[in-house]
């Protein structure tokens, strides 16, 4: 459950792509603590990436930045000790609290009551066992002890304000900079449009899932590349933010291989999270921003890794029972796929579904059909790029030997 979310794909993309100012309400520097927004509009400022009448070379941008701002609420990080807060009662299973000093009250969302008793009381079971057993007197008779107890604690809160109401997201860091989706959004954007105009390469927006903590945003390269023998590649990248406490900002590379014969039956692949092309943590400095966002010229130089293993499935059109049985523990062992989708993948592979009459676009592109969440199909991408870079490096050593 998220309180804001927006889903854009082929639907409610229009083929428009945004003006260059219309990035500028995406830096969020009029509003007070948002020091990051400061540092981020002069380091990269709008006018330094073109005439603010030029459009972005990315196509759909347009609908995807006019949603991002129907979700983008007002956010605030406040450091408080606990003898300014006060627990003015209970919303269901969330605390109700008033910081004094700013005459804020707040209500908890997501999983804000949980994470603030246990990472200040080792409380979070037992607020489970509390709420679960109506026993709220119980719980704010604890809770007032600790909080006068444990007054000179200091942490940071983060604050959402969604329809004129205040709210309590999380417990956040006073070391990180929070590099929050709407500067993740504007960071990618002037990235892969800088990226465009200097390769000729043209993005397109095809699909997007924005909450209120997270972003992940698919772009794809307009124009296939046809490899002879296997079928047309498609690259793109994934741009994702998380805005909670050990989240991260990335630009992965991406890319689809669509079957020669069947334009209807196709694959994505990506490599692991840690060959990311961008990775951003937040406690990434301002300073060191440039630096990493210039690595979005090693997209290039990925692809062309990319190619060389597709253009070594010439040789493997169809998959070897050994790769098969290696596709299916990949699959079996994850500890990111579901059950379901686990037992799915098995009456594929045990009802001989999947088999070594099927070249490899044809197999992956069933064993997709497992399941519709969308982080369990990341997961099956980064399994899918593993099992085609395996191959390619035993057809190595086997040239080797």
């Amino acid at each position: 459950m998220h309180l804001n979310k927006v889903i854009l794909n082929h639907v409610n993309i229009s083929e428009e792509c945004a003006k260059i100012a219309e990035l500028d309400d995406l830096i969020h520097d009029k509003l007070d603590n948002r020091e990051v927004d400061k540092l981020i509009r002069q380091i990269f400022p709008l006018s330094g990436f073109g005439s603010i009448n030029e459009r972005l070379k990315i196509i759909g941008s347009k609908s995807l930045i006019d949603e991002f701002y129907k979700i983008d609420n007002k956010k605030w990080d406040l450091t408080e000790s606990l003898s300014n807060i006060k627990l003015l009662g209970f919303d269901g299973k969330q605390l109700i609290l008033k910081f004094v000093n700013d005459n804020n009250i707040a209500t908890g969302c997501y999983d804000f009551t949980y994470n603030f008793l246990d990472f200040l009381f080792k409380m979070g079971k037992y607020s489970n066992f509390i709420f679960e057993n109506n026993l709220e007197d119980l719980a704010e008779e604890n809770i007032n002890t600790l909080l006068a107890n444990f007054k000179d604690i200091e942490m940071q809160y983060r604050f959402l304000e969604v329809n004129n109401t205040i709210l309590l997201r999380g417990i956040t860091s006073t070391r990180y900079n929070y590099y929050d989706n709407h500067l993740a959004l504007y960071l990618s954007l002037l990235a892969l449009n800088k990226f465009s105009i200097e390769t000729g390469i043209v993005f397109k927006v095809i699909k997007a899932f924005m909450t209120d903590s997270a972003i992940r945003i698919f772009f794809e390269h307009i124009s296939p590349i046809k490899i002879d023998g296997v079928g047309y590649v498609t690259f793109g990248v994934l741009v994702s933010n998380n805005e909670i406490r050990d989240g991260v900002f990335s630009i992965e590379l991406r890319y689809k291989l669509i079957d020669i014969d069947d334009k209807n039956t196709s694959f994505v692949a990506m490599p692991p999270l840690a060959h990311s092309i961008i990775t951003i943590y937040h406690s990434t400095s301002v300073s060191n921003l440039a630096n990493k966002l210039d690595n979005i010229y090693k997209l290039k130089e990925r692809q062309e890794e990319v190619l060389s293993y597709i253009y070594n499935l010439k040789h493997s059109v169809r998959l070897s029972d050994s790769v098969l049985f290696n596709l299916f523990k990949k699959v079996i062992k994850s500890r990111n796929i579901s059950k379901g989708a686990k037992q799915s993948f098995r009456t594929l592979y045990e009802n001989q579904t999947i088999n070594n009459t099927l070249s490899l676009v044809k197999v992956f592109n069933l064993s997709s059909t497992i399941t519709t969440d969308v982080d369990e199909k990341t997961h099956l991408e980064r399994i899918y790029h593993q099992v085609i870079t395996e191959i390619k490096l035993k057809r190595n050593k086997q040239q080797d030997s």
